[in-house]
Order: structure tokens, then C-alpha cells, then sequence
């Protein structure tokens, strides 16, 4: 059986039983990659925007001003992570449509880094495309 979010060495059957209708607004351009957080001691949620650290290539929160790689949004974590035990390997979409009110510390320089665009689908709702 293939896994319909996506194909990387970071997988997890457990995980996957996730409630990704909860971020994903369709699985049409879904593009993810097997990336670790770093421990830092805290639970990063699904649909956190993420930024890669330059020392180390590890992922934290994206965040604005910071100055260590992770000021530039890289994608959209889709599994929520419990960073107090250590690292985690977890999945990035770096492609997809969002319901942009799930997505967490988007702002418009996430917007700009990740090449993306704010819509409104037919039933109203506001989605982030990455493509």
C-alpha cells in the first residue's frame, strides 16, 4: 500500500493515522520530504511553517529576525512533534494547497520565500498553494 501524503524515508504507519484534512486542503501537488526538528523541548504543531538552521541542517519553527537559516519558511510541517524527548524525524510538505487558517506562522515573508500565493477555492475558503 502507498502512502497518499507522500514518499519518504521517514514514513511511519502510527503517524500517518494523523488527521491531515485538518492542514491539507487536497492531495493534487503534494510534494514532502523526510526532514528532523531539533530538540527544543517543546511540541511543534501540525502545519507549523518551518525554517531550516543553517549549522547542522536541522528544522525549527520559521521565525522572523532570526539570523541562524531559520528566518527563511522551507514548508509546512504536516506531522504534529513532541521535541522533548530529542530530535525528531518527521514530514515536510514543501509543495501542496493548505487551508491557510491552519497553517501556523504563516506570514507574508513565508509567503514570498516559499513562492506561494493566498486563494479563495469556490466554497470560500482561503488556501495556501505552494507549488
Amino acid at each position: 500500500m502507498s502512502n497518499p501524503i507522500g514518499s519518504n524515508p521517514y514514513y511511519n504507519a502510527g503517524v500517518d493515522r494523523q488527521d491531515h484534512a485538518q492542514i491539507l486542503a487536497d492531495l493534487d501537488g503534494l510534494r514532502t520530504e523526510g526532514i528532523i526538528v531539533k530538540t527544543t523541548g517543546a511540541v511543534v504543531p501540525m502545519g507549523t511553517v518551518m525554517g531550516r538552521i543553517t549549522s547542522g541542517g536541522k528544522y525549527i519553527a520559521y521565525l522572523t529576525g532570526a539570523s541562524d537559516g531559520s528566518e527563511v519558511a522551507v514548508g509546512v510541517l504536516l506531522d504534529e512533534v513532541d521535541t522533548a524527548g530529542g530530535d525528531v524525524a518527521c514530514r515536510l510538505a514543501v509543495g501542496g494547497t493548505f487551508y491557510s487558517a491552519k497553517v501556523v506562522g504563516m506570514d507574508a515573508g513565508a509567503i514570498a520565500d516559499l513562492n506561494s500565493k493566498v486563494v479563495t477555492n469556490a466554497q470560500g475558503e482561503v488556501l495556501l498553494r505552494i507549488p
